[in-house]
């Protein structure tokens, strides 16, 4: 739907526009339409992690924890102790 009102729109404009003004118009609009598919793509990645991992709901002022913040929090701090645990056992040097 969104692409269906945005080809509209663009041929509109692009209508009565010179053919420079047209591959300019053009140009910038793909552009324009990488970007939001970006964002969009971004957006559901995040929205797909949060529903996976169980992550909502999530409290806003950080007063109160809800369950989603305390799985965030404990899959935080075991990726953390997993990423310890591998310099530990690497025999990495880390102070040098």
């Amino acid at each position: 739907m969104l692409q269906v009102a945005g080809t509209s729109y663009v041929g509109h404009v692009i209508l009565g526009a010179s053919d420079v003004y047209g591959a300019f118009a053009v140009v910038f609009g793909l552009l324009v339409w990488l970007a939001l598919l970006a964002r969009v793509t971004l957006v559901a990645s995040e929205v797909n992690v949060v529903r996976a991992c169980r992550f909502w709901p999530r409290s806003l002022g950080g007063t109160q924890l809800t369950p989603g913040d305390r799985a965030a929090t404990a899959q935080t701090a075991e990726k953390a102790g997993q990423l310890v645990g591998r310099a530990m056992t690497s025999g990495d040097d880390v102070g040098r």
